[in-house]
């Protein structure tokens, strides 16, 4: 009888040591996005449309999202229209935006940051503003991504609630979006 209420003092001690040690001697926990996953969340922040400066007219809608392989930057595209508001149907073209990816530990979430549009095609844009349209555009995805995360944990999965802390690598491998979460040494 003591043997027993012994053994049901110590497997807990136990159990709970093994964690902490868990813990303190290196667990990560590698969460992998594919595509899909990376487009759905992307989606729900198009269309926009904002003026910019009181003076270009910007429209973004369609996100295309590319993982460049090994890369530690998510790559998409958007469509674009630009104009000025009243004058008449707005230019078309595509911008082509790869950003890194922040983690927000308090809120679990994955942000995307660091955006640069890398490419951007307007047909008849004048050449002279093609920089002021880039600046518009990178002004606005700032504003709409900022805000919307690109992935944010579960908190009843004890894995990822556990891993809440910090970010120690972002990579694509093999089409999916690989992050890497543990503790802070």
């Amino acid at each position: 009888m003591v043997k027993k209420a012994l053994l049901i003092l110590v497997l807990p001690l136990a159990a709970a040591a093994a964690f902490v040690t868990w813990l303190l001697v290196g667990n990560t926990v590698v969460i992998e996005l594919d595509q899909f996953e990376i487009q759905k969340a992307l989606e729900t922040s198009f269309p926009v449309e904002k003026t910019y400066l009181h003076l270009i007219k910007v429209d973004l809608s369609e996100p295309v999202v590319n993982l460049p392989e090994t890369s530690d930057r998510i790559g998409f595209s958007v469509k674009i229209g630009v104009g000025l508001p009243g004058f008449g149907k707005p230019l078309r073209g595509t911008a082509e935006v790869s950003s890194r990816i922040r983690y927000d530990a308090p809120r679990g979430a994955f942000f995307a940051d660091d955006l640069k549009v890398e490419r951007l095609t307007v047909e008849r844009h004048p050449e002279g503003y093609l920089e002021r349209t880039q600046g518009a555009v990178t002004w606005i995805l700032r504003g709409v991504l900022d805000h919307k995360p690109v992935y944010t944990l579960r908190p009843q999965d004890a894995g990822h609630s556990f891993a809440k802390l910090v970010l120690q690598d972002v990579r694509v491998k093999r089409g999916k979006l690989r992050l890497t979460l543990g503790v802070a040494r």
